[in-house]
């Protein structure tokens, strides 16, 4: 019976032996309050369990990364600086400034045009927009003899293509497109009517022309939403001989308004 019982515990302990298992399994080990991150690829970095990740503060006067939007928490300077940079679509601005006349009659016989502009926009993308421009420009004579008592108004409705060239607070800008304008010229002599009691000052000529303009400026995000401009533009009236006779104007009118003005984004 002896040599029965140390027989038996040998056959037990031989397998372990022969493939390397140590006989008694090892109890589990205790869990130490730190987890590795999950990841496809294990980098060996590991953060304490119980620690909250801080938000993401971005540092004054660095561009803000894609993924830093994405792996951290928004704080209101994240927020505030997201909107900054996505304008509207929708954009308006009003001008105004003073129109210069290129050709020999208006120079002559008017004075600069007092300038006055509206315009509707849409963004197409960040540096394109479409614009429907409203212009005005009002002559008024300095030699009637010349003007025949007429001044001169100019109305231009366009369709414009306004490209900026970089994303900065700052941006040079170009523009251009057709349009219509409305020419006429009115009397400076008011005509009374006696029987009617009515004071009126006559239109003695008007003509609708085709017009052609363009322009360059710069502008600059003042506030998020709000930009300054200055722009000068070169307008083409293509007004006919006929319409020039009556109050001393040119065929075709050529025109450089330069405006100050605010566009707003919304």
């Amino acid at each position: 019976m002896k040599y029965l019982g140390a027989l038996g515990a040998w056959l037990l302990l031989f397998p372990c032996v022969l493939f390397g298992q140590d006989a008694v399994p090892a109890a589990p080990q205790t869990p130490t309050g730190y987890s590795a991150l999950a990841s496809p690829t294990p980098t060996g970095i590991s953060i304490a369990s119980g620690e909250a990740q801080k938000p993401f503060v971005p540092v004054p006067g660095e561009k803000v990364k894609l993924e830093d939007w994405i792996t951290h928490p928004a704080s209101v300077t994240v927020r505030a600086e997201e909107n900054r940079t996505k304008p509207g679509v929708w954009l308006s601005l009003i001008s105004l400034g003073a129109g210069f006349p290129q050709d020999a009659n208006l120079q002559t016989a008017y004075n600069t045009s007092f300038h006055f502009g509206l315009g509707m926009g849409l963004r197409v993308s960040a540096p394109l927009s479409l614009w429907l421009d409203f212009s005005l420009d009002q002559f008024n004579n300095k030699n009637s003899n010349l003007t025949h008592d007429n001044n001169y108004m100019l109305i231009g409705l366009g369709g414009l293509a306004r490209y900026r060239f970089l994303s900065s607070d700052f941006s040079p800008f170009v523009f251009l497109g057709p349009g219509l304008a409305y020419n006429e010229n009115r009397s400076t002599v008011p005509v009374v009517d006696t029987t009617l009691n009515t004071v009126t000052v006559p239109i003695n000529g008007y003509e609708f022309d085709f017009l052609m303009e363009g322009g360059i400026g710069g502008s600059y995000e003042a506030l998020n939403g709000l930009e300054v401009f200055l722009q000068g533009r070169i307008l083409w009236d293509l007004t006919s001989p006929h319409f020039a006779g009556i109050g001393y104007t040119d065929s075709p009118v050529r025109l450089i308004p330069v405006e100050a003005g605010v566009l707003f984004s919304y």
